[in-house]
């Protein structure tokens, strides 16, 4: 099981929290609710299009030159933006589920963000968090 941690956070977590730091100058890991949200995404997204989302999210703030979000802020917006809906009415980042799979991630990612901003007191453990894939 540490194998397959070390790998995920590797593969996935670690280009995510990079391009948060490199980018825009933000640590993940100081604010438990964007550390478990950022975990949450990049392991669902993976290396590649995780980091993507991370620009998607915060387009409007670097168009406009406003200052970023952080901590909680960015941890919803970064939330809102995996659970966006495209004009075709398919989540943005899981374009091929079904209707049936759609519902389902959506009642999931809101499952998620209230669990997220419940534990925003604890202290941020990624050991500690329950990998659920979705098939």
């Amino acid at each position: 099981m540490k194998a397959q941690k070390d790998f995920i956070d590797y593969e996935n977590y670690q280009p995510f929290r990079d391009k948060l730091m490199r980018e825009y100058g933000i640590n993940p890991d100081e604010n438990t609710s964007l550390g478990l949200a950022a975990y949450s995404i990049a392991n669902q997204l993976g290396g590649y299009y995780g980091p993507r989302l991370i620009d998607a999210a915060l387009q409007e703030y670097k168009a406009q030159g406003k200052p970023l979000p952080s901590g909680e802020e960015l941890a919803d917006k970064l939330l809102n933006e995996r659970a966006r809906l495209n004009s075709d009415e398919k989540l943005a980042y899981f374009p091929n589920a079904t209707d049936k799979e759609k519902n389902s991630l959506i009642r999931r990612f809101a499952e998620e963000k209230s669990s997220i901003f419940a534990n925003k007191e604890k202290v941020l453990n990624p050991d500690s968090i329950p990998l659920r894939r979705f098939r």
